[in-house]
């Protein structure tokens, strides 16, 4: 957990305490001391936590709260994460067990669900060829645009279809995004959005084996 911030030149009385988490990776979590008549997401922006382009910020039970105040939130936990999508997804959550079947490391993003569905995914994916000190690869699947992340460490730091740094959309993140192709194929192979999941993952398997 990163030090505290605090700030001296204003009046305590005014200040509330939040802990501010990164939605993706929970472990990095910082405390910190604001007025109490900002917004949430004012807050973070003030405090220089805010991520590179669009954001939301969650509590506990995945609730947007970016426009709600601190004073509300005292002491409280709140996540920062990707933007929720106003519809658009097309993971049914009620529907994710069917995947675990083959994926039981699967599991949702805190905040990154919109009307029952799924939007981004955290899963773990086998590694064949040891390029990576883990065995696996630790993966973030945004389900919208088709499009997957790997978080972990890779030997040497190169492989030959995961190569583009970046970050996670909307948060800091660091991560490599997979070169995989025209998945155009893929996603059409069915109207069932359990088959192209599972059609993608087997690609993108394929991919990272390769």
């Amino acid at each position: 957990m990163k030090m505290q911030k605090k700030r001296n030149n204003v009046n305590r009385m005014q200040n509330v305490y939040i802990t501010v988490s990164n939605a993706l990776d929970q472990s990095d979590k910082q405390r910190i001391e604001v007025a109490k008549d900002l917004t949430v997401e004012q807050a973070i922006r003030q405090e220089g936590l805010a991520p590179a382009g669009a954001f939301d910020v969650f509590d506990a039970t995945g609730r947007v709260i970016s426009k709600e105040k601190v004073a509300q939130l005292a002491e409280e936990n709140v996540y920062v994460g990707v933007q929720k999508v106003a519809g658009g997804a097309n993971l049914p959550m009620a529907r994710l067990t069917e995947l675990r079947t083959d994926y039981p490391s699967l599991r949702t993003i805190r905040g990154r669900q919109a009307n029952g569905k799924a939007t981004m995914l955290s899963v773990r994916l086998p590694d064949g060829k040891q390029r990576t000190n883990d065995g696996y690869y630790e993966c973030v699947l945004d389900v919208n645009s088709m499009v997957t992340y790997v978080l972990n460490t890779l030997k040497g730091g190169r492989h030959p279809h995961v190569y583009t740094r970046t970050t996670i959309p909307g948060t800091k993140r660091q991560c490599f995004m997979v070169c995989q192709g025209n998945v155009g194929q893929i996603i059409g192979v069915s109207a069932d959005p359990i088959e192209i999941m599972g059609s993608y993952l087997n690609h993108i398997i394929s991919v990272l084996n390769s």
